[in-house]
């Protein structure tokens, strides 16, 4: 098994789904343990973002690419959770919300 099929099946494993809220609690280098993302530094650490994508090799937020083990789940999406589309992704109602008062701020 070659390290990026390991991270897929641990990825995988992590429960991180589009529309779960996370938080980045470390920083991380590219293609670290097979992840396919660029490296983030300690700026993004502490930040809240809403996954809007679960591709094979990382995990897709507003703010770009992120493995798995970067990642804390804060809040899981609730099934009934009304999600609108933006740009071809789906995010929830309330996190375009949340974005808009921050942003009027």
């Amino acid at each position: 098994m070659s390290i990026q099929e390991a991270y897929r099946k641990m990825q995988e494993a992590s429960g991180i789904e589009v529309g779960d809220t996370v938080e980045c609690i470390r920083a991380f280098k590219s293609n670290e343990m097979g992840c396919v993302a660029m490296a983030v530094d300690d700026r993004y650490v502490g930040k809240i973002y809403v996954v809007e994508g679960v591709p094979g090799g990382c995990i897709d937020t507003i703010a770009g690419y992120f493995p798995f083990f970067a990642l804390k789940i804060i809040k899981k999406k609730q099934p009934d959770e009304k999600m609108v589309d933006v740009d071809g992704k789906e995010i929830s109602l309330a996190t375009v919300k949340a974005a808009l008062k921050e942003y009027v701020k």
